[in-house]
């Protein structure tokens, strides 16, 4: 939304105009024989009527037009459910503050829902997509574009379609134009990574919403490169980068929402390319922002340093207008105790299982049906070290602690060196497994149970899966999956037991294309997606949301058809790529 006033400063030449620009970044400026027209975005309003006045500047607002009568997110969502377009138990499931955060993003061109890990943003932006007309497109990390893909089909009763490269192409794939024509309400899930190569399809596609998860991803505002002449002048060439072509998808739709749970990750500046993607120029250009906001000054070896800070209070009141905030101990207050998310991990997201697998699967093979189940599913586990790594580094950045079960000591290891190297300074990391004491074990629990966040407890799940108290976690990322009630009942009783004082969310992740999916269906996907049990009752209940049965061997019987489906080619065999 944008006002328009006019200005009559005593003299309007063009550095006045500049200036004004670089004091309010985002107002357009058009000089009249005497005066100036100016248009400002709304959350800029109340900061340009502060600068003229400080300027004494006379000046006037014009007349506004009625507001246009638009239908609120609750009307547009029984509408939905009406229509069978979205499932008839969504709304009840719904929180305040996600009623509240859509109500005010689809009044607006462009909105940020910034909301804390866990909270329900994927609903979220999957309803605000739906609240207008399609077709949609969804920009999110690669690991999580089958997690939308899933939340769209179990929350709605569309066709949702997740863009892939050439390269990772099934013989049957089909194309977007073909997509678009075949069904009703056309819904594209892309990742960050990918988006350069799409954007020619989704131009194809036309879409006329664009949320974009985890936006802080494109905090880069090089969107060109300027080359210098012989005469001093500078031609500018587009990059073929993901800044260049998230900002090009943005021009393509007419509504826009940002998720994300860390809109900054780093410094002031991350901020600007967000806001310029969902609400495209009404920020200004890059520099008067940072000159305003970041301090941006010439730096001491040529270039401008713009890794400060400046007039913040001015601009958290200008972001009140089109930001939706929530803070974690909001989430805390509605959410259950325990909450279970399947993360569905493809193929071409996972990376190389760490070491040789050949003798390991062998001797498994001769000992029988538990040990060769156990080691597919270790081997499985080894797959998710990227994943999982991409998943602490959001976790650290909010603060969270977090404990990762996983399957090998030799996978415990290399994610603790990963993950010293790769995650802030900030973060604390214990490593623990079997060849230490139950001493050791013990006492890095405990060290881990009275840090502050972020803190990451990473253990091979039979050196803490049982007895160990860790009740003071956000997160267990669940990689070697478990495979009996008895063990899911172990591992959560971890992190949900007498003691918690916050909430905490319990992932078990899945490597598609291994025997995690045959687990998981025979298993995990049993167990209720949200859970609010606590105390004696979680036994009864994981019992009869399981399998009905603690026997192994009935278990293995269950199981016994799925391995041999599952030759030993399925274990990738070799040395870690890194």
């Amino acid at each position: 939304m944008s006002l328009s006033c006019s200005a009559w400063p005593g003299q309007a030449d063009g550095e006045f105009v500049a200036a004004l620009k670089v004091l309010v970044p985002g107002i357009k400026v058009s000089p009249r024989p005497g005066r100036l027209d100016i248009v400002v975005p709304d959350h800029g309003a109340h900061t340009l009527e502060a600068r003229l006045v400080e300027a004494n500047v006379r000046f006037a607002w014009q007349p506004q037009p009625p507001p246009r009568a638009h239908a609120g997110f609750e009307q547009r969502l029984s509408r939905l459910v009406e229509r069978g377009e979205v499932k008839a138990e969504i709304p009840a499931l719904l929180t305040s503050y996600q009623k509240e955060g859509l109500e005010r993003a689809v009044a607006r061109k462009g909105h940020h829902l910034w909301w804390p890990c866990g909270s329900g943003k994927t609903i979220a932006g999957v309803l605000w997509s739906l609240s207008h007309d399609g077709p949609h497109v969804v920009v999110t990390r690669s690991a999580a574009l089958f997690t939308w893909y899933r939340e769209v089909k179990a929350r709605t009763n569309v066709e949702p379609k997740v863009w892939l490269p050439p390269s990772l192409r099934r013989k049957n794939w089909e194309d977007i134009d073909v997509y678009a024509r075949r069904v009703a309400r056309p819904f594209v899930i892309v990742s960050w990574e990918s988006l350069p190569a799409a954007i020619t399809d989704l131009a194809i596609l036309r879409p006329k919403t664009v949320a974009f998860d985890e936006i802080h991803r494109s905090k880069s505002h090089k969107r060109w490169k300027a080359t210098p002449n012989s005469d001093g002048t500078l031609d500018f060439e587009k990059l073929e980068n993901i800044a260049a072509s998230a900002a090009d998808l943005s021009k393509l739709a007419s509504q826009r929402l940002a998720l994300t749970a860390t809109p900054i990750r780093d410094r002031v500046r991350d901020l600007w390319a967000q806001l310029d993607l969902v609400e495209p120029g009404t920020w200004g250009k890059y520099w008067d922002w940072a000159t305003r906001y970041c301090a941006a000054r010439p730096g001491t070896f040529g270039g401008m340093d713009d890794r400060g800070a400046s007039n913040l209070e001015e601009l958290e009141y200008r972001l009140r207008y089109c930001v939706h905030r929530v803070l974690p101990e909001e989430v805390a207050q509605m959410l259950p105790p325990k909450r279970r998310q399947t993360v569905f991990l493809p193929v071409q997201e996972q990376n190389k299982a760490a070491g040789s697998w050949t003798r390991v699967i062998q001797k498994a093979q001769k000992e029988g049906q538990e040990s060769t189940l156990e080691v597919k599913l270790a081997e499985a586990a080894s797959r998710k070290r990227k994943w999982i790594l991409d998943s602490l580094a959001e976790a650290a950045e909010a603060g969270h602690k977090v404990v990762v079960l996983t399957g090998r000591r030799h996978d415990v290891d290399i994610l603790g060196a990963e993950a010293r190297k790769s995650l802030p300074e900030t973060a604390q990391i214990w490593a623990t497994h079997g060849e230490e004491s139950p001493e050791d074990r013990d006492a890095h629990c405990q060290t881990w149970l009275k840090a502050a966040g972020p803190a990451i407890l990473i253990a091979t799940g039979d050196s803490i899966g049982e007895s160990l108290n860790l009740q003071d976690a956000d997160l267990m990322i669940v990689a070697m999956l478990p495979w009996t009630p008895g063990q899911v009942m172990q591992y959560e009783g971890r992190v949900a037991r007498l003691g918690q004082n916050r909430p905490v969310l319990i992932q078990y992740v899945i490597a598609e294309g291994t025997v995690d999916e045959r687990v998981a269906e025979m298993l995990l996907n049993k167990l209720p997606s949200v859970a609010q049990l606590t105390g004696d009752n979680d036994v009864d209940a994981l019992r009869q949301s399981l399998v009905g049965t603690e026997n192994k061997e009935e278990l293995l019987d269950d199981v016994a058809s799925l391995l041999n489906t599952l030759l030993a080619d399925d274990i990738v065999i070799g040395q870690d790529e890194s």
